[in-house]
């Protein structure tokens, strides 16, 4: 993730890419009775985080994955007996706010 400034809100978050969608997410703080990170998030248009990241120094954004996305593959090292490959999804996620 690249930390950059969110235009909305004006305060600085981590870039997340979803495919086409792209948010900036913004610590909150901890909710008191479930003890879990809080976070906000500010959707933004392709235009602006490519005009930001083409002004980013190159150190900060080479070799950064910017999509949020674990595949199956398991780099050709075959897991234990028992244990299948993660997969995740982020269909169906909120805000936790």
């Amino acid at each position: 993730m690249v930390k950059i400034l969110c235009p909305t809100c004006n305060t600085e978050g981590y870039l997340q890419t979803l495919g086409n969608y792209h948010r900036i997410r913004h610590y909150v703080g901890i909710d008191p009775i479930t003890k879990k990170s809080k976070f906000s998030y500010c959707p933004q248009t392709r235009e602006y985080i490519d005009r930001i990241l083409a002004t980013q120094p190159e150190h900060l954004t080479t070799g950064i994955d910017l999509k949020l996305s674990v595949s199956n593959s398991n780099n050709g090292v075959e897991p234990r007996a028992g244990i299948e490959p993660a997969t995740y999804s982020l269909q169906g996620c909120r805000s936790t706010d």
